[in-house]
């Protein structure tokens, strides 16, 4: 679990553009064996300060969920999901935040 707070000012007080104050993020791994192990992550992210939209953009959640499958000393299968609840969110004013999107992996070490 962590908490950042950024209290970001320019040379006249004001609060930096684009710079949330507040962000907090868990993330939970479970390891069910040596070889495979699901992480959630949960991030909340308040008060990011922005052009227009009567200056503060909405809070927001992502919840963010992966597995990792070891295969081999040498091969890991690896499967994310992000915005896994599809969060509708800006990340600065008529900017929206990417949607619910999965992605998978095949990784090779040598």
């Amino acid at each position: 679990l962590s908490y950042t707070f950024t209290n970001t000012k320019d040379a006249s007080g004001a609060q930096l553009l684009e710079r949330p104050m507040d962000q907090v993020k868990l993330d939970i791994t479970h390891h069910y064996s040596d070889s495979l192990n699901v992480n959630t992550s949960v991030r909340w992210v308040n008060r990011l300060k922005t052009y227009g939209s009567n200056g503060h953009m909405p809070d927001y959640t992502v919840v963010a969920v992966a597995l990792n499958k070891s295969l081999s000393n040498q091969l890991n299968l690896g499967f994310r999901i992000d915005n896994l609840l599809n969060e509708q969110y800006q990340t600065s004013n008529n900017y929206n935040g990417r949607g619910r999107y999965a992605e998978a992996s095949l990784r090779y070490t040598f």
